[in-house]
């Protein structure tokens, strides 16, 4: 069987599936008893629960995979009392003409496993685990704030250095990302890389200007982030960023060339008013996660001298 889950969303309660799944071999003319007839849910260690809506007109499906995939579209939603780790490791049950049945399981790893955001943090971390040592690699914003320390990606042959604005578990060196220059000398790193930290830079322009200051030529730089999110470590929230938004950053000016850029982590926007602007808000495009993968191709003569403690009097979140 083959399947995939577009969407597994867990809004207030409700749980809302989309996706598809059908058997290549359960063709009308060939197979018909290995034909998927019904489907439910279930969680571990629950009851299945079964549901309408499999079925669904595929013309793009069918284009793709043929006659066997012409009706293969699902989308249902239901009532759930469960915390949403329960919620994400949800299975789904096919019901077969014949009388047998096909699981699918890992709904959430094998959408992650396709998404673009996800694919290029891969490529990164690839590149940087083929190097050979002497290999020197920065990660700002390294402290363990929940359980997500991403040294061990790196491999054993690189030198890492983990640096944070905040002393903590896998911080090395405590500074500011918009004074790199102050902390290392120049070209210092043979790559550098950030998650969830540019939001969170009052001058992002500046920081890149920074990381070239620090990173040797040819260096290769991962910067993910969020292109819509929440609030979050208030009042240090600055930014949001679309994967356009790379080239303002990272440039020849800045003395960058971007080699890819990526938008993931799809979403779907609600507001708590409904009006005008805001109607069918959730059907439009929104992405969590933003990122760019650039490479140092010289040195930039850029500068920005404003002082980040001379612009805010608030401190970053403990």
């Amino acid at each position: 069987m083959q399947w995939f889950v577009d969407e597994l969303l867990y809004f207030r309660g409700i749980v809302f599936v989309k996706g598809w799944a059908y058997c290549p071999e359960g063709s009308p003319e060939k197979s018909p008893g290995k034909s998927i007839v019904s489907m439910a849910y279930q969680f571990p260690g629950a009851e299945a629960v079964p549901v309408k809506g499999y079925g669904l007109p595929s013309p793009d499906l069918e284009h793709q995979f043929g006659k066997a995939a012409q009706n293969s579209r699902f989308e249902f939603h239901a009532s759930v009392d469960l915390p949403p780790k329960q919620v994400s490791q949800m299975q789904l049950i096919f019901s077969l003409a014949d009388g047998s049945t096909q699981t699918a399981t890992g709904l959430v790893e094998r959408k992650i496993s396709t998404d673009p955001y996800h694919a290029l943090h891969k490529r990164f971390f690839e590149q940087i685990r083929a190097q050979q040592p002497p290999f020197k690699v920065l990660e700002i914003g390294s402290r363990n704030r929940s359980g997500h320390v991403r040294k061990a990606l790196l491999g054993d042959r690189v030198d890492y250095v983990g640096m944070d604005i905040v002393a903590g578990d896998n911080v090395d060196v405590v500074g500011d990302a918009h004074a790199l220059s102050n902390l290392f000398p120049q070209q210092t790193f043979d790559a550098v890389f950030s998650i969830s930290v540019f939001e969170h830079l009052l001058m992002p322009w500046k920081a890149a200007i920074e990381i070239n200051h620090v990173l040797k030529p040819g260096g290769l730089v991962m910067i993910a982030t969020h292109q819509t999110f929440p609030l979050h470590e208030t009042p240090w929230d600055f930014w949001r960023f679309s994967d356009q938004s790379w080239h303002g950053l990272f440039n020849a000016q800045t003395g960058f060339k971007i080699l890819d850029t990526a938008l993931g982590e799809s979403a779907a926007i609600v507001a708590h008013l409904l009006h005008a602007v805001t109607a069918d808000m959730d059907k439009s495009p929104a992405y969590l996660a933003t990122s760019v993968l650039c490479q140092k191709t010289q040195e930039t003569a850029l500068r920005w001298d404003a002082n980040l403690k001379d612009i805010l009097e608030t401190l970053y979140p403990q």
